[in-house]
Order: structure tokens, then C-alpha cells, then sequence
């Protein structure tokens, strides 16, 4: 079963799946001949997206393919809806939108702290399989790194990628009941 569209423009949308919301306008229903169009302006372009109407008439239906939101970019946009009829041209929505990313379509790009504890990590599972002769991180050398300041490392690349995606945050929540 579908999910039910809400009613009313959202104030976050994702790039690169299909967006979907129902828009009710009394006085320019789409029974009267009107259509309804948006404007995104943002990320140096302006996006024009037509709204289809129901077939009641009495909302418009805005339904967006997902291959029209994957051009998009994520970021902050201004909207505005109109809705026409010949030489009529009303302003029925005026609002911003945050556009972002499906994160299920991306390929995240690793931070330098990411890609430096790939390496610790992977040195520390050869130190535990096989001892390799040289590791380099940020740019120095050694033949020999004891496994307890591998750890160390480990332990510190992952506190700065913790800190680097939680900011503002100062560690993991644990509740406690007595």
C-alpha cells in the first residue's frame, strides 16, 4: 500500500527519490481550469516543477519523478508556488526547503581521520596475522610500531571521527534506572 501524501509543501526533501504532497487552494482549485506550478531557486539554478490535479478537483496532487529530483543539489532553496489560468497568475506559496542528499545513492567520500584509521586498522590486523616490516602515517615511517601504540592511535582516529559527526555533542547517551 502507498503511503498517504501530506498536505501542504515539506520543509525537507530528498534528492534523488520521487516527492509527493497534496495541495488544497480554495479559491484557484484546479475544477476551475487552474494549474499549479513551483519555482526552486537555489544552488545557482531555478527548477520549475508542474503539479498534476487530482481527479476530483478539488487539490492539486504535486507528484515529482525521481529522475527530476536527482539533477537537483542539495542545499537550502527558496520556493514559490503559482497557480495559473490563462492571463491569471496567483502566488499561493512562498517558503524555504532544505534539499539533501539519499544517502543510499552516494558514495561517501572518507575524511583524512577515516582513511588514516584504515590503515592503522588494517596494520594492526597484519600485526596480529603477520608481522609487516614497514607502516607510514601522515607522511612518517617506521619499521615497527608496538601493537599498544597502534591501539592508541586507533583509540584517538576514533574519538576526532566521532567528534568530526556529532558535533556539539559530548559522548554517547546511557540511560540508568536504580
Amino acid at each position: 500500500m502507498a503511503p498517504t501524501p501530506p498536505t501542504g509543501e515539506p520543509t525537507r526533501l530528498h534528492i534523488g527519490t520521487s516527492w509527493q504532497w497534496d495541495k488544497s487552494v480554495s479559491v484557484t482549485p484546479p475544477s476551475e481550469g487552474y494549474t499549479l506550478s513551483y519555482a526552486f531557486t537555489g544552488g545557482g539554478t531555478v527548477t520549475d516543477i508542474a503539479a498534476a490535479t487530482s481527479s476530483s478537483g478539488d487539490f492539486y496532487e504535486v507528484r515529482v519523478p525521481f529522475a527530476t529530483t536527482q539533477a537537483l543539489e542539495a542545499g537550502q532553496y527558496y520556493v514559490q508556488g503559482v497557480v495559473t489560468k490563462g492571463a491569471e497568475k496567483h502566488l499561493v506559496y512562498e517558503g524555504d526547503v532544505t534539499l539533501v542528499s539519499d544517502y543510499a545513492l552516494d558514495e561517501p567520500t572518507p575524511t583524512q581521520d577515516e582513511v588514516e584509521l584504515a590503515a592503522v586498522n588494517a596494520r594492526i590486523t597484519d600485526r596480529l596475522t603477520a608481522d609487516v616490516a614497514s607502516f607510514h602515517l601522515n607522511g612518517r615511517g617506521t619499521e615497527h610500531i608496538e601493537i599498544a601504540e597502534l591501539r592508541k592511535i586507533q583509540g584517538q582516529l576514533r574519538y576526532k571521527i566521532y567528534r568530526s559527526r556529532n558535533p556539539g555533542s559530548i559522548g554517547r547517551r546511557v540511560e540508568v534506572a536504580f
